[in-house]
């Protein structure tokens, strides 16, 4: 009797029909998972990076304004900004531009502010805290700052691995190309 099991034991051991069958069924799901993973980081990642440009994009524009900036020519910035998220939905791109005044100490007051798109824009007057852009601060001492600031909220493509929509906020700071202010008018100035 234990000579029948210590062969049926040394069989089992020397037998190799199925190790591949095992193996595939053990790395299977963590490829599957690593692969569901790295797609819906990368998808966000792409998102994140969009949201960027429409930021740079859309400061960049109206720091290029010469002396006036109209309510449609702003319009149109944001809209063209908005077709850099293609194939992205839009509905959840919030854009606002602000034109902030810094006086002689670095202290700066929002002289105009955009929303779009249910962008919150900023009271006119209110002072607007630059601590994590100092330099910029010192730069536009007794002049003008733009500010653009993007939101945007991401649902997950799959929601296997991020579970509920986060969101991915953006500003950039630009000094105006021309150096004065920038008049904002809702109408044609």
């Amino acid at each position: 009797m234990i000579t029948a099991i210590r062969r049926q034991l040394r069989h089992f051991l020397k037998a190799e029909r199925g190790i591949a069958a095992v193996e595939f069924a053990l790395v299977v799901p963590l490829m599957l998972t690593l692969y569901v993973a790295s797609l819906e980081l990368s998808q966000a990642i792409i998102v994140d990076r969009r949201v960027t440009t429409v930021v740079g994009t859309t400061g960049d524009l109206v720091a290029r304004a010469n002396s006036k900036l109209t309510d449609g020519e702003l319009t149109d910035y944001f809209t063209a900004a908005q077709s850099i998220m293609r194939p992205f939905s839009t509905t959840d791109l919030q854009q606002v531009v602000t034109q902030l005044q810094v006086d002689k100490n670095g202290t700066a007051k929002v002289d105009w502010s955009v929303g779009f798109n249910d962008g919150q824009a900023h009271a006119h007057g209110d002072t607007f805290p630059l601590d994590d852009v100092p330099a910029m601060a010192d730069l536009a001492k007794n002049g003008y700052i733009i500010v653009a600031e993007s939101s945007y909220t991401y649902l997950p493509l799959l929601g296997l691995f991020f579970k509920t929509p986060f969101s991915l906020n953006h500003r950039n700071y630009y000094l105006p190309r021309f150096g004065d202010k920038i008049t904002y008018c809702d109408s044609d100035c």
